[in-house]
């Protein structure tokens, strides 16, 4: 797994809680964030030269109270001959080497979460080398039954003509209105917000048809026109915004996404490419306030794990009262998913379990869904085993 090296001041509250925000997002990536010891203790020099040089890039967080320390982490990164980023907090001036060696990027303190998102996306881009279509989404983080408006900002490809069909895969577990003037575009940038004309993005709604990898998703269709897009995204991206009621069961939820294009004028012929796959960010939909979470890992045949979208389900039997452990008949039987990315490797996590008897289920997308365990039972404050299993394949 390719690292990154995050330089930071360690004594900061906000730096220390912006770090952990980024170490997400790149894990998100599939990039291993380091950082020289924790984030109160200051390692000896020689330790901090040998962990930068171990890794694949470095990326410096520059705030009002940056340290000396950070100057001297991007000199040895630079002397390593290492790519280094920073991200900058709006109205500090950048001084010493940076300047010089690379490019960086501003956060405004009032929405640094939205900045830092989509500056790590950017990044971790730069970082694997990856050159295509970049997308994050917001909140990640939701009650159950909540209402709102998700964020969806798409940075598109660069095109001289053509288009860019975007694909976003909504689970069936959240009520998003079809067919009803529901998602709103705009561009985006420092004090920038205009909505996008149809001229140059249009939307189309449709549920994902039986035999289709997702059956009964809703497939939102974002069409991107070049180049009259262009003229309307700020600093790359867009923002498409989503109407939606969370689900009623807690968990781990994804949306997937694809993404087409087709190359060529008006007047000309088209060009289509194949299409690739991208997954945004988990969103975790909270419940009953509980630290129980099942674990395991979802294989397909012996030491082969799942590397397919799929979803793993904790569906309640009887409700455990979490004081006497009795049965609880007259209360409600609430269950938790973990929706699987391919990159998860058939790794899962169930947040949130109530105390109650659980059966656990699993499949792919497409795939008939496999029982992993029947009778399991969870019990406040008592942390289970981890729980593996067996999917099928059609």
């Amino acid at each position: 797994m390719p690292k990154v090296f995050l330089s930071l001041r360690f004594d900061d509250e906000f730096n220390r809680k912006l770090a952990e925000k980024v170490r997400n997002e790149l894990r998100h990536y599939g990039l291993e964030c380091v950082i020289a010891g924790d984030l109160t203790r200051a390692p000896p020099p020689e330790v901090i030269r040998s962990t930068i040089l171990a890794c694949d890039a470095l990326l410096a967080i520059i705030t009002p109270n940056e340290s000396d320390w950070i100057q001297n982490e991007i000199g040895i990164a630079y002397a390593g001959d290492m790519p280094v980023y920073a991200l900058v907090q709006e109205g500090v001036k950048v001084g010493g080497l940076l300047p010089r060696i690379t490019s960086y990027v501003h956060f405004t303190r009032s929405f640094w979460e939205s900045d830092v998102k989509r500056s790590t996306a950017v990044i971790a881009s730069e970082v694997l080398g990856l050159d295509g279509l970049l997308a994050v989404i917001e909140p990640t983080d939701m009650l159950t039954t909540s209402t709102g408006k998700l964020t969806i900002a798409i940075r598109p490809r660069k095109l001289p003509s053509g288009e860019e069909i975007i694909t976003i895969y909504v689970p069936h577990d959240f009520n998003v209105p079809i067919n009803e003037d529901h998602i709103t575009t705009s561009a985006v940038g420092p004090a920038i917000s205009s909505e996008i004309p149809t001229s140059a993005c249009r939307i189309a709604e449709s549920i994902a048809k039986k035999g289709e990898p997702l059956a009964g998703f809703l497939k939102i269709e974002l069409i991107l026109l070049f180049p009259e897009i262009s003229s309307y995204l700020r600093a790359g991206w867009a923002e498409f915004r989503i109407r939606y009621t969370a689900p009623e069961v807690a968990g781990k939820y994804r949306f997937y996404g694809s993404d087409q294009v087709s190359i060529g004028g008006k007047n000309s012929r088209r060009t289509q490419q194949d299409s690739s796959s991208f997954d945004l960010s988990p969103i975790f939909v909270k419940g009953e306030v509980t630290p129980v979470s099942l674990t395991g890992i979802i294989f397909t045949s012996e030491q082969t794990p799942l590397r397919r979208s799929g979803v793993v389900r904790a569906e309640m039997t009887m409700r455990v009262d979490p004081y006497t452990g009795q049965d609880r008949r007259d209360l409600p039987t609430p269950g938790a998913v973990c929706y699987l990315s391919a990159k998860d490797d058939g790794k899962y996590q169930i947040y949130g379990l109530a105390p109650g008897i659980y059966n656990v289920l699993a499949s792919a997308f497409g795939s008939p869904e496999s029982l992993i365990a029947s009778g399991l039972k969870i019990q406040a404050g008592m942390q289970p085993a981890s729980l593996d299993g067996y999917v099928k394949l059609s």
